[in-house]
C-alpha cells in the first residue's frame, strides 16, 4: 500500500499519467477544446471589425481631400497645406469652405445675364417702329463688351438704297452696320463673325471686292458663313449682313 500511494505522488508515474491521459479525454469531452476555439473565432471579429474602423476612417479623409479639390478647381484659390485630419468636416473651418464658395458665386455672377449691362446702340431708326433696335451693347462685369447687331439690309426707312444692283445695296448695308459699330465705340476690326444672307450668290461673290475694301485695315479676319435665300423682308432686297463683334 505504502508503494502504490508513493507511486501516485509520482507524476511520471504510469498510474498518474494514464489519470492524465484520461483527464484531457475528460476535458475535450466536456468542451474545453470548443471554448479554445471560440476564443480564437472572437479575436478574429475584432481584427475584422478594426480593420473596417480603419477603412472607414480612410474613406472619410479621401473625401475631406476630394472637397478641397473641388473648391480649388471652383474658384481657383490655391488649397492650403495643412495635416490631413477630421478637423474640416468638423466645422472648423466652415469659414474657410464658406470663403470658397462666396468667391465661386462672385465669379459665377460675372458671367451671369442679370449682371450684365446692356445699351441699345443707334437709335432713331426705323426698325425701331417694329418695337426692334439696330443693336445692343452688352457690357459684363469683367467689362468684355459684345454687340449684337441686327440683320442689316439696305433699306433706309423709305426705300431701297442701291436700287435693285446688289453690289450696291452691298455697301449700303456696310456703310449702315459701319454707323452701329462707332456708335458702339467699334470698327470692323472689332468683328469676329458676320452671317451673309443673299438672294443672288452670283451677284454677291462678283461684288466681293465690297467686302475687301471695308476689312481693308482690320489684320484679323472674322469668321463668317454665307446663306442663300429665297427672298428677305423685301422682294426688293438682296443682300443681310448680321454681325457680332467684341470689345
Amino acid at each position: 500500500m505504502k508503494k502504490v500511494l508513493e507511486s501516485m505522488k509520482d507524476e511520471s508515474s504510469p498510474l498518474l499519467a494514464g489519470r492524465t491521459k484520461e483527464r484531457n479525454q475528460e476535458d475535450c469531452n466536456n468542451g474545453t477544446t470548443g471554448r479554445l476555439v471560440q476564443h480564437s473565432s472572437s479575436l478574429s471579429l475584432g481584427t475584422i471589425l478594426c480593420l473596417n474602423f480603419m477603412v472607414g476612417i480612410l474613406g472619410v479623409i479621401i473625401g475631406a481631400y476630394l472637397v478641397r479639390m473641388t473648391d480649388q478647381a471652383l474658384t481657383g484659390n490655391p488649397v492650403r497645406r495643412t495635416s490631413m485630419s477630421l478637423v474640416p468636416l468638423l466645422g472648423s473651418s466652415h469659414h474657410d469652405h464658406r470663403g470658397h464658395h462666396n468667391e465661386y458665386n462672385k465669379r459665377s455672377a460675372a458671367l451671369s445675364p442679370f449682371s450684365m449691362r446692356k445699351r441699345v446702340v443707334d437709335k432713331g431708326n426705323w426698325i425701331e417702329s417694329f418695337s426692334l433696335t439696330r443693336g445692343v451693347l452688352v457690357t459684363s462685369t469683367n467689362g468684355e463688351q459684345s454687340l449684337y447687331a441686327s440683320g442689316q439690309t439696305s433699306y433706309n426707312g423709305t426705300d431701297m438704297v442701291g436700287g435693285g444692283e446688289i453690289g450696291a445695296q452691298f455697301e449700303a448695308c456696310l456703310l449702315f452696320i459701319s454707323k452701329t459699330l462707332l456708335d458702339a465705340g467699334m470698327t470692323p476690326c472689332n468683328v469676329v463673325h458676320v452671317t451673309f444672307y443673299v438672294t443672288d450668290m452670283d451677284g454677291i461673290l462678283a461684288s466681293w471686292a465690297v467686302w475687301d475694301d471695308w476689312m481693308k485695315n482690320c489684320p484679323d479676319k472674322p469668321g463668317a458663313s454665307l446663306i442663300g435665300v429665297a427672298t428677305l423682308f423685301s422682294p426688293e432686297a438682296h443682300v443681310e449682313v448680321e454681325v457680332r463683334a467684341v470689345l
